[in-house]
């Protein structure tokens, strides 16, 4: 699979190619303003719960899809039923490195808030695990790692059994129309809020993953 990344400077589009990938954060990107690039709910799935009750054996046959359940109901033991009224429940992705690309090439539309400078990455598999291993021998942690299309399907859940994944969903508006595709790097165990950084991939590897567009 082919997808495209865009960048503001000529300079950072040059780094890439180069194999100087700079790694963003969902906290990077919960603070920017810029409403194309920025979102406060980044990396966040919110539950609002009217009023349900869940047996022991609900509890059960919801947990085996949906992971937030646990720390849901976790206060209680396994054979208490809960009932909850009125109650909101946030999930929030522990901090993870990410890559935001797009599947479709749209230069008038990116160019003012992405940046007019692009390249093609040839081969998302290659370029999801040559990452991985980087940020594993450069953090020496264990890294959880994955690539997908974001579903802009993103609104606040009634139902626990609801599951939506934090870092591929987003609100219709206004992100849509960005068709974005997601490379994802979960630091395990957490570290909190991740700086932002840049790993080296080598320009030999960098020369059979990426290709200048423009």
């Amino acid at each position: 699979m082919e997808v495209y990344k865009y960048f503001k400077e000529k300079k950072f589009k040059d780094d890439f190619l180069m194999g100087k990938i700079r790694l963003g954060t969902f906290s990077l990107y919960r603070g920017i303003e810029n409403k194309h690039q920025g979102d406060a709910h980044e990396g966040i799935s919110t539950y609002y719960i009217k009023d349900e009750t869940y047996t022991p054996e609900i509890k059960k046959e919801i947990e085996k899809s949906t992971p937030l359940s646990k720390m849901i109901f976790g206060f209680a033991s396994e054979e208490t039923t809960v009932r909850f009224v009125d109650a909101k429940f946030n999930h929030i992705l522990n901090d993870s490195y990410m890559v935001c690309a797009t599947t479709e090439r749209n230069d008038e539309f990116f160019k003012d808030d992405f940046g007019e400078h692009c390249i093609k990455i040839k081969n998302t598999t290659a370029f999801l695990v040559m990452v991985t291993h980087a940020l594993k021998t450069s953090l020496n942690t264990d890294v959880v790692d994955y690539m997908d299309k974001v579903s802009y399907t993103k609104k606040i859940n009634s139902d626990i059994s609801e599951y939506e994944h934090p870092a591929l969903t987003k609100h219709e508006h206004p992100y849509s129309i960005q068709k974005e595709f997601r490379f994802i790097w979960e630091i395990t165990p957490p570290r909190g809020n991740l700086d932002i950084i840049t790993i080296d991939l080598s320009s030999e590897i960098a020369e059979n993953l990426f290709e200048e567009i423009k």
